[in-house]
């Protein structure tokens, strides 16, 4: 088996390597560990106490983002060391300021695993979710280097679970301890004769709740979306967004607004939705150009149009593109109904972000891997669409504000009463590193 997935990983890289030459996130998969020698190499001389963070994107470094902050704010003479298996996350938080070192994980060997360990000679190791790699896994434990997972959700589906999966279940003996999600994991995970685990829950909700108490004001969105109800459809693709552009010509919901964040916001993406939609499209870019260079603000809380400007030159549009990414966590204060694009895909993104702005949530078809989503959809504050005809459905039910109030509280109300995680794990390894266990 160990031999199969060395060949797995071989193929992996060629194939990486091939699609380099036409895709720009494959050549800065394989550039940026190249280029990143030089400084690891440095790494290595300096003598100093060192944690690592490892995320496979940025979804699970915002996951662990909230336990990162108060390591640093409770271990200030750390170095917080960050990895990151793609480009979709080192490329947006290789800048990250709590971190003192930003790095591509090498991909997983008996060499190239066993070198990177030894550069950044960690005194704690904490990777996240799903992100099993067998030789990284197996030197830290050769060398003592405590391993942490947290936020880790398992499933009857995963391979550790089945009869040829001995190797990755041999992995789950060398992490020092699990922080799991929910029950089931931590009984799927005794199951195999692991007991090193606790229910910490999922460090997104703390993570979602502190972003939204620090949101942006966004004052050119705020003035976008003024007198209008305004749909936010987040982290779309094109079959999410091919659903909600057919509601743009829908005459009954002509008095709402559609602000579309794709989940590749690229030029080649945002072109395919302009050349799709059947109303006027402003790209946030040139909103806010157009915002700030019209004239003095008005003072926050009153009409936040600049002075001088006509509601007709911000809002002759119906639909706003979002053409950058890192903001869409603030854009959903503005939203009175929320989606939540790759529901049609290998499945949907963070439903949280928008969820704790206290609004109703609707995805695609494809959620039941997120818990989340699951508690939810039980608790009537979520839903999911396969059609067209089903989305019309729900978007017709929220006409009403009441029910929109309503299932905006319990989804609200259901975020914050799993906050937490951060605190249960710390206090965990608070103790572990104290008494050396």
């Amino acid at each position: 088996m160990l031999i199969l997935y060395r060949v797995v990983l071989f193929f992996y890289v060629r194939l990486i390597w091939v699609a380099s030459f036409f895709n720009k996130k494959a050549d800065l998969f394989l550039r940026g560990r190249k280029s990143q020698e030089v400084r690891l190499k440095s790494l290595a001389l300096q003598l100093e106490s060192r944690v690592w963070f490892h995320f496979s994107s940025l979804g699970e470094f915002e996951q662990g983002r909230p336990l990162i902050e108060r390591w640093k704010h409770d271990y200030p003479a750390d170095k917080i060391i960050l990895t990151f298996f793609s480009p979709s996350g080192y490329e947006i938080r290789k800048n990250y300021p709590v971190a003192d070192n930003v790095f591509y994980l090498p991909v997983d060997g008996p060499h190239s695993s066993l070198k990177f360990i030894k550069q950044l000679s960690p005194r704690v190791a904490i990777f996240t979710k799903y992100d099993f790699w067998y030789y990284y896994f197996f030197y830290l434990q050769q060398f003592e280097i405590p391993l942490y997972m947290i936020s880790v959700k398992f499933r009857t589906d995963q391979i550790f679970f089945k009869w040829y999966g001995k190797l990755f279940k041999k992995m789950l003996a060398w992490v020092n301890w699990f922080f799991v999600q929910d029950e089931l994991s931590m009984t799927l995970l005794q199951s195999t004769g692991n007991n090193q685990v606790s229910i910490a829950g999922d460090t997104r909700f703390d993570r979602v709740i502190e972003n939204f108490e620090h949101r942006q004001p966004l004052p050119e969105i705020r003035a976008f979306t003024a007198g209008c109800l305004t749909l936010i459809a987040g982290s779309t693709w094109s079959k999410d967004e091919k659903l909600l552009l057919k509601l743009l010509v829908e005459p009954a919901f002509d008095h709402w607004k559609f602000i579309i964040a794709p989940h590749e916001p690229g030029l080649k993406q945002i072109q395919a939705i302009i050349d799709n939609s059947p109303v006027e499209v402003m790209l946030y870019s040139t909103l806010k150009q157009r915002f700030f260079q019209s004239g003095i603000l008005a003072k926050q809380g009153e009409n936040l149009l600049p002075q001088g400007t006509g509601k007709s030159q911000l809002n002759n549009s119906r639909l706003l593109l979002v053409d950058n990414i890192g903001m869409l966590s603030s854009i959903y204060q503005f939203g009175n109904l929320a989606y939540i694009g790759g529901g049609f895909g290998s499945g949907i993104h963070n439903i949280l972000e928008a969820g704790v702005a206290g609004i109703p949530v609707i995805f695609g078809p494809e959620f039941k891997k997120f818990k989340e989503a699951v508690d939810t959809l039980k608790l009537g504050c979520s839903f999911s669409v396969a059609t067209y005809q089903e989305l019309l459905t729900y978007f017709t039910l929220f006409q009403n504000i009441e029910k929109r109030t309503m299932a905006g509280n319990r989804i609200s109300a259901y975020i914050r009463k799993n906050r937490g995680a951060t605190s249960v794990i710390l206090e965990r390894l608070h103790h572990d590193l104290k008494t050396g266990n």
